[in-house]
């Protein structure tokens, strides 16, 4: 019995372990005071003896396993994370499109926006890089705040972003877009006032993922040489 509960023991959680092989002494304790076991004492010798090797050896698998668990999952995380900002970084795209077409694979209407601040070199010759650093955080932070579970925000490069809206038409996503923006204009950072210029454009399931990073990138750049602080659909141009 000793040792059915030895094998059973090790293929339970340790919680679950503790309760059952408890209830196996306590019946032998309760049942010798009817039955008066000839061996009741080497009982006694085995069980405990093994109850508590087995609860020390489970306490030690699950704590080696959870660490692993947790070591692997910080390594996913990290990955695709961009260590500054905590946004993902550009190789969650590989996660997003399928190899064979560069094509997305998600299976909705996807807008692209790629965002990025304005003037920023300024800000760090003005009040330093570690400041420069909190800016970024703090656009990052605050444009994450406004998107839904399905949204990616990419940290593309530098003061760069790539916001992928998930489920959007284009009227759905510059409404948006120039909530982020406004937000981005009259919120309050700590350090200094700073703005945000933006291309947009609609994913055309033709086109790779990366043609509509390109239409995006285009956009943006024809925001930014137009005055700036705005939002440019691609196809406006």
């Amino acid at each position: 019995m000793h040792f059915a509960f030895l094998a059973i023991g090790f293929a339970t959680p340790l919680k679950y372990h503790i309760v059952l092989h408890a209830l196996l002494m306590a019946n032998i304790i309760i049942s010798n005071m009817w039955n008066h076991y000839e061996y009741y004492t080497i009982m006694l010798a085995l069980a405990i003896p093994l109850y508590i090797g087995v609860v020390i050896m489970l306490w030690i698998l699950e704590s080696s396993y959870a660490d692993q668990y947790l070591i692997k999952k910080q390594l996913e995380i990290s990955s695709v994370s961009d260590e500054l900002t905590g946004v993902n970084n550009r190789y969650i795209i590989n996660e997003i499109i399928d190899p064979a077409t560069d094509k997305f694979s998600l299976q909705k209407d996807i807008v692209v926006l790629m965002f990025d601040i304005d003037f920023f070199k300024k800000v760090n010759d003005t009040y330093g890089h570690e400041a420069g650093d909190e800016i970024l955080k703090y656009v990052s932070t605050k444009i994450k705040s406004h998107l839904s579970k399905d949204d990616y925000i990419i940290r593309w490069g530098g003061e760069e972003f790539i916001v992928i809206l998930v489920n959007h038409t284009t009227d759905s996503a510059l409404e948006l877009a120039e909530k982020l923006r406004s937000d981005v204009e009259n919120s309050n950072n700590g350090i200094c006032p700073i703005t945000i210029s933006m291309g947009l454009c609609c994913y055309d399931k033709n086109d790779t993922y990366q043609q509509c990073v390109d239409k995006a990138d285009k956009a943006l750049y024809y925001a930014k040489n137009h005055g700036r602080n705005q939002i440019i659909n691609y196809k406006d141009i």
